[in-house]
């Protein structure tokens, strides 16, 4: 058995975003949909690394993590339970790789976390989200946490894919 692939396109990723802006849908209930699915993932964004960001990024986090829930669970794809452990080793891989990054600027240090990843158009969503031109939301500070939060959430949600 192979694993069934999904690559989410430009289209689709803008298609979720486009809908959840018009939607008057409480984010909290947002929430609460992801943690009846997906329980570990709500978890994740209840951890002391998102205390570093500020009151609007975390809405925002919150935002584009309903926004990337659903590309995948729209897509049909039948997704297994995500467990914390598969968190934790998602996330400390990220930071290992951008702490090994030898760039200075945020798009360099990022640079190697797109190097092979099947979702290049999701996780190039994530990165024009966080440019801190276009909402002031996002601080300088609170930039690579929240990628790395947003990537590593990618990460799971495409190893939890059911093979068929």
């Amino acid at each position: 058995m192979t694993k069934k692939v999904m690559y989410f396109t430009e289209e689709i990723i803008e298609k979720i975003f486009e809908q959840e802006i018009e939607s008057d849908n409480d984010p909290v209930m947002e929430l609460e949909n992801i943690a009846a699915d997906q329980p570990a993932l709500i978890s994740y964004l209840g951890q002391e690394n998102l205390e570093l960001l500020t009151e609007e990024e975390f809405d925002y986090c919150a935002f584009l993590v309903t926004i990337i829930y659903k590309t995948y669970a729209q897509s049909g794809l039948e997704m297994a339970m995500i467990e914390p452990d598969q968190i934790d080793a998602a996330e400390e891989l990220n930071w290992e790789k951008i702490n090994a990054s030898e760039g200075k600027k945020f798009k360099q240090r990022i640079d190697s976390l797109f190097e092979g990843f099947s979702q290049e158009d999701l996780l190039a969503f994530v990165e024009d989200a966080l440019e801190a031109d276009d909402l002031p939301i996002v601080t300088n500070e609170g930039r690579e946490p929240m990628f790395i939060i947003l990537k590593t959430i990618i990460d799971v949600l495409e190893e939890s894919v059911k093979v068929r």
